[in-house]
């Protein structure tokens, strides 16, 4: 059977095994655990994803020259994919900020370096699209991979974010509005 833990923590998905692919045979069980799915991929395509729970492979397609071809597996011809993987668990409280400061030019002043940093919360909802949009040939992808996807993300738009500030003096005094808290109105 295939199953997939991590002790660690950090893994957002994993292919099993690392290296190759895996040879299911006929009735061959796929364990996924709670917090996970995975992705069967067969012949380079994303043909199931498979939610909690005990899955068996059905393979019907046993042609005779192909179980004779395959003798070694004793006359059961394996079925060749790749299994992903993925975690449901949310990363929590994973820090971005900007490593260098952004120059940006406020009406009436000077290039101004402006640094921004906070915190985000990140779940895989859509493992198909993390599969072929992040992680390529790798044999797996943890949270500091997608913290880096992340960070780089930011970075690259937070000068269009500063776009809709009209001034300097504004951004003053929404961060004064914000730090006054909820018991006093800002005008």
């Amino acid at each position: 059977f295939y199953e997939f833990e991590d002790p660690s923590g950090i893994l957002v998905a994993a292919k099993i095994p690392v290296n190759g692919s895996a040879d299911l045979y006929s009735g061959t069980a796929i364990v996924v655990k709670a917090n996970q799915c995975a992705l069967f991929i067969y012949k380079g395509k994303i043909t199931d994803i498979l939610l909690e729970g005990t899955h068996r492979v059905k393979t019907e397609n046993f042609p005779l020259l192909t179980r004779l071809a395959n003798w070694q597996f004793g006359f059961e011809s394996p079925l060749r994919c790749e299994m992903w993987f993925f975690t449901s668990t949310v990363y929590a409280n994973r820090r971005w900020g900007t490593t260098q400061p952004v120059i940006y030019d406020f009406p009436n002043y000077r290039a101004v370096p402006i640094r921004a940093y906070g915190i985000f919360n990140v779940v895989v909802r859509d493992p198909q699209k993390v599969f072929m949009t992040l992680i390529g040939n790798r044999s797996s992808y943890d949270i500091s991979e997608l913290e880096g996807f992340v960070q780089a993300q930011i970075t690259e738009l937070l000068p269009k974010a500063l776009l809709v500030i009209p001034s300097l003096e504004e951004l003053n005094k929404s961060q004064k509005c914000r730090l006054k808290g909820v018991a006093f109105t800002c005008q």
